[in-house]
């Protein structure tokens, strides 16, 4: 249907679909709150009627209304909780709705409630500027807004929102936690800090022995512990102490006597935490469906009072962190597919395999790391090094696909992708991005000076762009290109040798020959 409200250029289309059946509702819940901030009432109407029966995790929706800025602001101020604002951005003034998230954005100081901002007159508020200028979550044309795009842009925003509270809550528990005795607090301050699951394991596990009171370097006290998570039905070691710091990602029913073992099963079917004279198990189970357990024992090691109080606090300390290092790693590697993704099109375009963004990425982290860079460094240049090519977007297909040589006008042209890249991902201020803007501007320059775009020479060269052009010249030479076959191994090491010092650091050309083995078994592992 088409509801036209009092301006026509105000119009909200809702056209028969086949929306997705609401689930059930948890009376339990509380319901979403949303506000529409509209200065038509038509809107108004026609919204609580398209989404009358909407669900979402259980839980239904409450609508508010607010007719103008003022009244909006009016009900932000009573109603902190709001999830969700469907705003008009043109009301008393042409800016009202902007100047609203404004509002929101500074004044209230409110990051969490999800802003889809609806436009009858998209001519007064560009897309590109209002998105890039102001923090909102979704511009929406009221023209385009079908019932099954409202619905599914408010599934999409209330589970950001979600997210976004469930990270704040749990970091408030922590806080909490963290305020009761002093050895919690330092206790928890140490493994806070650590960002791998691996590195955040280890971390626990050892604040745990501390917390059991035993004098673990005691000659007379021998203790073994590890930390393992659920995997399908089985636990897998991520870290591990005494005995078991040998047998790192392997089953624990691989490794732990029946004895053991099921004093793991009765601690996680119960969910409680074991002790014994000589044992003690914690497991931690949270939000998202996992589940970690600290197994440690040895001789003297029976846990009682004020250190079995201490671990129980700080066992809920752990839940919260675990939960917390999911959910950010979860959204770490969703960035990462969209990079890989982008490069991977990328490469698709000239008829390249998707492959090779892999490949390149794997190789430069590995040379990273033989190089001196640090864990954080080469990681990050696994990833920003997908990208190196991304200005390839730009350049015509009958000169990124010819099968011959090119011309010097045509490769002329092919030399703009490195600024184009740059251009592409430069505006961006996530350090991601601006490091593949710096591997896409300069990974075609050579060591002295005879490459481009800017023909810098030697250490004005950022060292991951000099990395990455050893890795991206070894993956284009070992694979069959439209141009040229792939070149044997021997050649592809003679031109290494042949361009050391003038094309390629001399000193990444020696860590390329000496990662050697490590780079055939990636290429070997993700070949064509």
């Amino acid at each position: 249907m088409r509801i036209e409200t009092g301006n026509q250029s105000d119009e909200l289309l809702f056209v028969d679909e086949d929306v997705a059946k609401p689930s059930s509702i948890d009376e339990t819940l509380d319901p979403w709150k949303l506000l529409i901030v509209d200065d038509e009432s038509d809107i108004h109407r026609v919204t609580c009627m398209v989404l009358g029966d909407f669900s979402f995790m259980g839980r239904s929706l409450e609508f508010h209304h607010a007719y103008s800025d003022v009244e909006a602001r009016q009900m932000l101020e009573q109603h902190s909780d709001i999830s969700l604002i469907l705003l008009d951005v043109v009301m008393e003034q042409d800016d009202s709705g902007l100047k609203l998230v404004e509002h929101i954005r500074n004044v209230l100081k409110n990051r969490f409630v999800r802003i889809i901002l609806r436009t009858g007159q998209p001519g007064l508020v560009p897309l590109k500027k209002v998105i890039v200028d102001y923090d909102i979550n979704d511009y929406k044309e009221k023209s385009e807004l079908t019932d099954q795009k409202l619905y599914a842009t408010l599934v999409a925003s209330l589970r950001e929102y979600d997210h976004l509270v469930t990270i704040e809550e749990n970091r408030k528990k922590i806080e909490l936690n963290k305020m009761g005795l002093e050895k919690i607090i330092q206790a928890s301050n140490s493994i806070f800090e650590l960002s791998s699951l691996r590195n955040f394991a280890q971390g626990v596990l050892l604040q745990f022995e501390s917390l059991s009171g035993v004098d673990v370097h005691s000659i007379y006290t021998k203790v073994d512990g590890f930390s393992a998570i659920q995997e399908r039905s089985d636990f897998k070691i991520l870290a591990g102490t005494g005995y078991y710091t040998d047998h790192l990602e392997e089953p624990v029913d691989e490794i732990l006597k029946e004895e053991d073992l099921n004093r793991i099963r009765d601690a996680v079917s119960q969910q409680t935490n074991q002790y014994g004279s000589d044992y003690f198990v914690c497991q931690v189970q949270n939000n998202v469906g996992q589940t970690h357990v600290l197994y440690v024992h040895g001789n003297n090691l029976s846990v009682k009072g004020v250190d079995r109080e201490l671990i129980e606090v700080f066992n809920t300390n752990i839940s919260v962190a675990f939960e917390n290092l999911h959910l950010t790693q979860e959204i770490e590697h969703t960035q990462h597919e969209i990079i890989y993704t982008l490069g991977e099109v990328t490469e698709a375009r000239s008829y390249e395999t998707g492959f090779h963004v892999k490949r390149v990425g794997e190789f430069s982290r590995i040379m990273a790391r033989r190089y001196g860079l640090d864990i954080k460094q080469a990681n990050l240049l696994k990833v920003a090094a997908a990208l190196h090519d991304v200005g390839k977007v730009g350049i015509p297909d009958a000169i990124l696909n010819k099968p011959g040589a090119l011309t010097e006008t045509e490769f002329d042209v092919m030399k703009e992708h490195a600024m184009l890249g740059h251009k592409i991902l430069g505006k961006s201020k996530r350090e991601m991005l601006k490091t593949a803007s710096v591997i896409a501007h300069q990974h075609h320059e050579h060591f002295d000076g005879s490459g481009y775009p800017q023909e810098l020479k030697g250490d004005e060269i950022d060292i991951f762009a000099r990395i990455v052009a050893v890795s991206d010249v070894f993956d284009a030479l070992s694979s069959d290109r439209i141009y040229r076959p792939a070149w044997n191994d021997e050649r592809i090491y003679g031109y290494f040798r042949e361009h050391r010092g003038s094309k390629f650091d001399p000193d990444i050309v020696d860590t390329f020959f000496d990662a050697l083995p490590e780079l055939l078994e990636i290429r070997a592992l993700f070949s064509d």
